[in-house]
């Protein structure tokens, strides 16, 4: 459970990042901007790396956390690295990961 709790500070923590960095930004920005891309797309990954490799236990201890999409952006991200659609990650970071942080201050660890 210790290892699951490092992970899911990893997941917050690159989570409150990426809100951080795009706070007051537009996509257009976001588009032409890709210093802060790498960025983005780097806590994305850590996102899903940790989501990945936390326990069996704690996956159905919490069963609404959305680790199917977190590893899923992350193999996206990993496999589709030439062809990335920015859109798809400013929607992902500025809809999604809002709701991500929330849910896991929610949940009592």
């Amino acid at each position: 459970m210790q290892r699951d709790n490092a992970y899911i500070e990893d997941i917050l923590s690159s989570a409150e990042r990426i809100v951080f960095k795009l706070d007051g930004l537009n996509l257009e920005e976001f588009d032409v901007d890709f210093d802060l891309q790498d960025i983005v797309i780097r806590r994305l990954t850590i996102i899903g790396e940790a989501s990945n490799r936390l326990s069996k236990e704690f996956k159905s201890r919490y069963t609404e956390l959305p680790y199917i999409q977190m590893k899923g952006m992350r193999n996206f991200i990993i496999h589709e690295y030439d062809e990335i659609d920015t859109e798809i990650i400013w929607k992902t970071c500025t809809e999604e990961l809002p709701k991500l942080i929330a849910l896991i201050k929610s949940i009592n660890l």
